[in-house]
């Protein structure tokens, strides 16, 4: 698949873009109120008259066999300054991710998206389990010397009960060069759960 999108931000304000990519950590000091980790800061805010044009171009790519599926996509943005004190803006991200259904159940694919697992056992449900690396930088010269870059990766599993029921368990583990969250971290790791039932 590929896509491209504009926009004109000649007379618009753009708030700051903020990553969801990694961990939020939460410290209480060992009371009751908590310092939180802020999402990491991309490009920060401008007023109407700094910009001049937003633009993306997208890639993805899919491809199944058997129980093996690997997907990804590739994203380029660029941001055009609109003053004479404002530089311009550019950034580039992507991820990869692997996957394998242990209990030999094929993906699904349709409408340009993977569909849910179905499993082939009541029983037991099916079995997945997968890699996904994230990265993902921007460079802008106007709120950082330097360019911000983030790399995640996720080692997961996830068990679908039924097709209706999906529990899933990943490791996270991520970091960040040229930049830190309100409590000073630039890296961190966890483990994510989720359930999830399709009505």
């Amino acid at each position: 698949g590929v896509n491209y999108a504009q926009r004109d931000l000649t007379d618009t304000p753009m708030a700051a873009t903020r990553s969801r990519l990694g961990m939020r950590g939460v410290q209480t000091n060992g009371g009751n109120v908590s310092a939180v980790g802020n999402r990491l800061t991309l490009i920060k805010g401008y007023a109407a008259g700094a910009l001049a044009e937003d633009s993306a171009m997208g890639l993805e790519a899919a491809w199944a066999t058997g129980p093996f599926s690997v997907q990804g996509e590739y994203i380029t943005r660029d941001i055009k300054g609109d003053d004479a004190v404002t530089e311009d803006i550019s950034g580039e991200g992507y991820y990869a991710q692997l996957a394998w259904t242990i209990t030999g159940e094929s993906r699904g694919y349709k409408l340009g998206k993977f569909d849910a697992i179905k499993p082939a056992s009541k029983a037991t449900g099916a079995w997945e389990v997968y890699y996904r690396y994230d990265s993902l930088s921007m460079d802008d010269k106007n709120f950082s010397a330097s360019e911000t870059e983030a790399k995640v990766h996720n080692l997961g599993v996830n068990w679908y009960a039924n097709e209706a029921v999906k529990l899933s368990g990943a490791y996270v583990k991520t970091s960040v060069d040229n930049a830190t969250n309100t409590v000073g971290d630039d890296d961190g790791s966890g483990v994510v759960f989720r359930a999830q039932y399709l009505f």
